[in-house]
């Protein structure tokens, strides 16, 4: 049985891991430390946790459209941590707890 991620921290904590990244992300020449690493776990189990949402979403989406086509293609992805601090970088007032769309799913019909 799969066991699925759960949030582990607070979302200011999710927010403030963000932020401490952002400079990191922007320059690859700085120094990597312990507590860049730290944050880095907490932005993965962050993206990591919208898995189970976005199965189910997929389950239910998969459900409906079969009604409509049999043959229907269901796909569904998390959002890549490289496009995750990306969006970051470029929206600097976002909150990372914020971001709208870490999941996403679509049903391709004939």
């Amino acid at each position: 049985m799969v066991e699925w991620v759960k949030r582990g921290h607070s979302k200011s904590e999710i927010d403030r891991s963000g932020g401490m990244l952002i400079p990191w992300w922007v320059d690859p020449d700085a120094k990597l430390d312990d507590r860049l690493y730290e944050a880095y776990k907490v932005v993965e189990n962050w993206r990591t946790s919208h898995g189970l949402p976005l199965n189910v979403v997929q389950a239910v989406l998969r459900s409906r459209t079969q009604r409509i086509e049999p043959n229907v293609i269901v796909a569904q992805r998390l959002k890549r941590f490289q496009s995750i601090m990306n969006k970051l970088v470029r929206e600097p007032n976002m909150k990372l707890s914020q971001m709208h769309d870490l999941g996403g799913c679509r049903a391709i019909l004939s």
